[in-house]
């Protein structure tokens, strides 16, 4: 009878939380707390557990954050080479919700492979270096900054022969 009243309890403070919970780009985090809250009771195990705590990743860590952590959008600057203060292009993207494969940049739409270069805590993010190799055979350098403690992607820069992009993520 005990473990009845708790449960019920539980459940009422929960719902209480989430009713009072504030509004607006906060929404997403208090979803995130009430599902972990219940994923929690249920038993099963948060899927990003083993990549919490760590200072460098692999391509499997990225693959679990692309799916877990997944940006809702982000704004990219193009730099030309040639003049470091002429804005190539500037613009924000909101990724679909209907897309079921989930590409973090629209270099990774011809990606045929990568390969982790190197990958370190550096001034409290999570530095992750790929050299990605296109459809084509041609490879870039892209780089991945990471939050360690949400391992929510940051932000991330492509160079080719001729440009710099620098992306900002939103969640």
């Amino acid at each position: 009878m005990k473990k009845v009243i708790l449960v019920v309890l539980g459940l009422m403070l929960l719902f209480v939380v989430v009713a009072c919970g504030n509004k607006g780009d906060n929404d997403e985090n208090n979803l995130n707390i009430v599902e972990n809250s219940v994923e929690d009771l249920q038993g099963e195990k948060d899927p990003l557990d083993g990549v919490y705590g760590k200072t460098s990743l692999t391509l499997e860590d990225l693959d679990k954050i692309d799916e877990y952590r997944f940006p809702k959008s982000y704004k990219y600057i193009k730099y030309d080479w040639t003049d470091w203060n002429s804005t190539v292009e500037t613009w924000d993207y909101n990724y679909p919700s209907s897309v079921n494969r989930k590409l973090l940049l629209p270099i990774h739409e011809n990606m045929a492979s990568r390969e982790i270069v190197s990958s370190v805590l550096n001034d409290g993010k999570i530095e992750t270096l790929v050299d990605i190799v296109l459809d084509n055979g041609v490879s870039y350098p892209v780089k991945y900054m990471i939050n360690p403690d949400t391992l929510q992607y940051v932000q991330a820069s492509f160079d080719t022969p001729t440009s710099t992009t620098l992306y900002t993520f939103r969640y």
